[in-house]
């Protein structure tokens, strides 16, 4: 019998008829993947609590003859990181990223380079939680890049001139800031800190163990949050259930003390 090998990160289970659930994977070397677990729903022993969100595993695949649905034959997990479980904001972080991964990648669609993201994320996240929210501020803005949506976010999308002052426009459909030379009717954003764009730039594109170095404000944070989240609302053309929840919760901490 043939199988699909792999490693991957689980992003999502729903449940599928009495006793099965359909899984949802990113994973190393066949992009965003989707499984049956036969019997899970029935047995929870037999898949040993690896098929909860923010799981890296090994599985095993049998192909599907018919349909494009494979099923589930076995895994093994590799780390589940309890640090994330055992704290809610953690959590909730690590879901919404889960979440956005399987809106922005369609099935089959390779993704090597989101999967190490992942990886990276739910490890640094687990090892310290302090870096949780600007690490998922890196992860939505390199996940943007990945979808093809790469912003400007320090050069004017226009003139391609780093803007000067304090604030700036950005237009979501431009595709990025939008310096007062070049005029900023119709931005869906007014008055961007440059300052938080610089951020956003650096999340983008350093190394990943260089984003520990990266300073911010609350204010800035929060800033670039807002903004993250109006690119991704927009550009999803919805809004995923997971930022009603840290919206909610996470932007009144953030306000200057």
């Amino acid at each position: 019998m043939k199988f699909i090998k792999d490693s991957a990160i689980v992003v999502t289970g729903r449940d599928l008829g009495e006793s099965d659930m359909l899984i949802t994977f990113i994973t190393r070397e066949h992009g965003k993947m989707k499984a049956v677990a036969k019997g899970a729903r029935r047995s929870r022993k037999r898949f040993l609590n690896a098929l909860e969100p923010c799981t890296l595993l090994d599985f095993r695949i049998v192909p599907s003859r018919s349909s494009g649905l494979g099923r589930l034959d076995s895994v093994e997990v590799s780390e589940n990181y309890p640090a994330i479980r055992s704290s809610a904001k953690c959590f909730m972080f690590a879901s919404l990223c889960c979440e956005l991964s399987d809106l922005w990648i369609h099935e089959n669609d390779q993704a090597p380079e989101l999967f190490k993201l992942f990886q990276w994320y739910l490890e640094s996240i687990d090892k310290n939680s302090t870096n949780a929210l600007r690490h998922t501020l890196a992860f939505k803005t390199r996940l943007l890049a990945l979808a093809g949506y790469r912003q400007a976010w320090d050069r004017c999308v226009i003139c391609g001139i780093n803007p000067r002052g304090s604030k700036v426009g950005f237009g979501i459909d431009q595709g990025g800031c939008v310096c007062s030379s070049c005029g900023a009717e119709g931005m869906l954003l007014k008055d961007v800190s440059t300052g938080t764009l610089r951020s956003l730039a650096y999340l983008d594109s350093s190394g990943l163990p260089a984003l520990d170095r990266l300073k911010m404000t609350r204010a800035s944070m929060k800033e670039a949050w807002q903004l993250l989240s109006a690119l991704h609302r927009h550009l999803l053309q919805r809004t995923p259930k997971s930022y009603n929840v840290l919206d909610s919760t996470l932007l009144p901490e953030l306000n200057p003390s």
